[in-house]
């Protein structure tokens, strides 16, 4: 594993008790990885998309103590990657 692989693990591990260090952490998971887009069925929604599982599963940990957020998970694989998306 890379450098920020082992340092992204390690940041994912770590929860603020505060709910606005929780929602600082969360604008910033969503601002570097979130963009908005248009479903098949013409709904707009809000995913994040990620290469490592340990950042989707803090996005979405933290949608879900911060908002009480219901999300999905899509996982897509490829030969060479995992693609993991938080779909808000």
């Amino acid at each position: 594993m890379s450098f920020s692989g082992e340092v992204k693990e390690e940041l994912v591990k770590q929860f603020a008790p505060a709910r606005h260090c929780q929602l600082a952490e969360l604008a910033a998971i969503l601002e570097y990885t979130g963009g908005v887009r248009t479903k098949a069925d013409g709904t707009s929604c809000f995913d994040v998309q990620q290469e490592t599982p340990y950042v989707a599963r803090k996005c979405f940990t933290l949608l879900k103590k911060t908002y009480n957020i219901d999300t999905e998970i899509s996982i897509r694989r490829s030969s060479k990657m995992c693609l993991y998306t938080v779909i808000i």
